[in-house]
Order: structure tokens, then C-alpha cells, then sequence
């Protein structure tokens, strides 16, 4: 009776700390699940994912408290203007995204699965439906790219050649890029406006 009650503790103590890294590890989301062994890792990734006044505005409209929510509301926020840019709408989209400290442990993922020796700071997985990123890398463009991949995976019944797949990955990728950094631009146009009227309005006008 002794052996089981120390072991029953044991037992619990161990489940105790290991089952909130589990609980945390995974987070799903509309389209996404999120894995990531860190808590520090996962709050770099978020902060360098930089969204423009557009999808900002869309994660905004989202009920978020945590970290993990905020990071898949982003990366649904993305998918969403990634499908309108292909005109994609495939049904049961749902993709993995596995967050990884370093374009180094990226790359190690990659080669151990691939037997290929390449640096990544992010790739998709066709057969694991699973997105593998650098979090010291990313950014917006980087996130679009392999979304892109995912929507057209998920599109296709039978999927098209590897270089069909990366043009349209690299046409969400640029559309993403240009377009949020088009509506930055704007906004600082418009800010830099309103300023120098601001400025001007202190100076008396010359009498006509």
C-alpha cells in the first residue's frame, strides 16, 4: 500500500509538471495550430511579426488575452487576404505551424527529414500539412509565402508541380509585402501632411 501511495504521488507530481508544458505547446485557432517549446520564442516570433494597418485592424476585431492568441489570430488575419490574393478558398483548411528558435534548428528539421543539408529559415511540409519557421527570421513575407503553400495545397485535388506551387507562394509573398508597406507608406504621407499643416497654421498668412 506504501509502494502505490509514493508511486500515485509520483505520479501526479510528474503530471504536474509536465502536463502545462504540454497545454502550452499546442494552441489552435481557426486555421491554425501553433507548437512551440518556448514561452520566450513564441513572445520574439509575435513581436516580430510586424502586421501592417490593414491585418492589424482584423486581429483588433479579435477576442484575444494570451500571446497564442494573438500570434493565430495574426496568422488567420494573413490566410485570409493570402486567399483573396489567390482567389483560393479551399474547405478544411488547417495547417500546423511548428515555431523554432533559429534558422539553424529550422535547417536541422529540415535535413533530418529530407537528408538535405540547406539553410531554411522556413519551410512547408506537403506530407505533414506542417509549417516549420526560424523565429529570429520571420517576418510578414515569410509567413505569407508558406501560407501560400498551404492554400494551395489544400485547394488542388491533385497538386501541381513544385514550381506552379512556388510562383503562387511568391506572388501571396509580394503582395503581402508591397501592400502593407504601400498603406505604411500612405499613412506616414498622410501624418507627415496633417503635421506640416499643423506647422503652417502657426505662421500668420500674408494679406492679399
Amino acid at each position: 500500500m506504501k509502494i502505490y501511495t509514493v508511486t500515485l504521488s509520483v505520479l501526479l507530481l510528474l503530471a504536474g509538471l509536465f502536463l502545462p508544458l504540454q497545454l502550452y505547446g499546442h494552441h489552435t485557432r481557426g486555421h491554425v495550430t501553433l507548437q512551440c517549446d518556448s514561452e520566450q520564442v513564441l513572445q520574439d516570433f509575435n513581436d516580430r511579426l510586424q502586421l501592417g494597418p490593414r491585418l492589424c485592424t482584423m486581429v483588433e476585431q479579435k477576442d484575444y488575452v494570451t500571446v497564442e492568441d494573438e500570434l493565430t489570430a495574426k496568422f488567420n488575419a494573413i490566410i485570409e487576404q493570402a486567399k483573396f490574393v489567390l482567389n483560393m478558398y479551399p474547405k478544411n483548411l488547417h495547417v500546423k505551424v511548428v515555431i523554432l528558435p533559429t534558422a539553424q534548428d529550422c535547417s536541422a528539421v529540415f535535413a533530418k527529414k529530407y537528408g538535405q543539408r540547406e539553410k531554411k529559415i522556413a519551410y512547408y511540409s506537403l506530407s505533414e500539412n506542417t509549417i516549420y519557421i526560424s523565429a529570429s527570421d520571420t517576418r510578414i513575407g515569410v509567413v505569407a509565402h508558406e501560407l501560400g503553400h498551404a492554400i494551395v495545397d489544400f485547394y488542388f485535388a491533385e497538386r501541381p508541380p513544385y514550381h506552379i506551387h512556388e510562383l503562387l507562394a511568391q506572388s501571396v509573398e509580394q503582395h503581402l509585402e508591397s501592400s502593407e508597406e504601400l498603406i505604411k507608406a500612405y499613412r506616414r504621407i498622410d501624418e507627415n501632411g496633417a503635421m506640416l499643416k499643423n506647422v503652417c497654421a502657426t505662421y500668420p498668412r500674408r494679406e492679399e
